[in-house]
């Protein structure tokens, strides 16, 4: 369970590092993801792919969300 834990908190850190969100195809790396969880010796990489799709993912839906800048300073009625 704490290989689990640390797999999953370093893929969210790497993530969180980045200076920047990588630009990523989900379908190919979530393929991906599914296929190492299929052995055992890479369940902790496909665990730590997890966690930076899903950070990935959480780091974009708050981005989304925040207004434009043409929106600041501006009184709502």
């Amino acid at each position: 369970m704490i290989k689990t834990a640390i797999a999953f908190a370093t893929g969210c850190i790497l993530i969180l590092l980045m200076p920047t969100l990588p630009v990523i195809n989900w379908f190919w790396l979530a393929l991906l993801n599914i296929f190492l969880f299929l052995f055992t010796p890479t369940r902790y990489l496909a665990i730590t792919l997890t966690a930076a799709l899903w950070t990935i993912w959480q780091c974009q839906n708050i981005l989304g969300n925040q207004l434009g800048p043409e929106h600041y300073n501006k009184i709502s009625q």
